[in-house]
């Protein structure tokens, strides 16, 4: 039982960080067009334009933090996903699908083996 509710927190950990992750690359990419597209002199401005922690933030709920990541930087407490939960969804589920026949066979090698040894 212990494992499970670990194993659910582990997965929803890394969602969070996804969605961190996510808003990171698009700050980024917004400051990448801003400095693009603004001459020498507007430069200064757009760095003081960059999206910055929403004000509305501190009345949020945890699931509305989880789903919608207020924080637009990188720090020791929200480093890249481990590995990225919408990866199982890529190509129709035909991924996690393949990833789930591995473990099947995975888990029956060793089982194998332990009968082998034990029996």
């Amino acid at each position: 039982m212990a494992g499970v509710l670990l194993l659910g927190l582990f997965l929803l950990w890394q969602f969070y960080l996804e969605r961190v992750e996510d808003a990171v690359v698009r700050a980024e990419q917004d400051a990448k067009a801003l400095s693009e597209v603004s001459t020498a002199s507007e430069k200064r401005e757009s760095h003081a334009q960059l999206p910055a922690q929403d004000k509305n933030s501190k009345n949020m709920g945890l699931f509305e933090r989880l789903v919608h990541p207020t924080s637009t930087k990188r720090s020791k407490w929200t480093p890249p996903p481990i590995m990225k939960l919408s990866l199982w969804a890529r190509a129709d589920g035909k991924y996690a699908a393949m990833m789930i026949i591995a473990f099947v066979n995975w888990c029956s090698f060793l089982a194998w083996v332990f009968w082998a040894q034990v029996c």
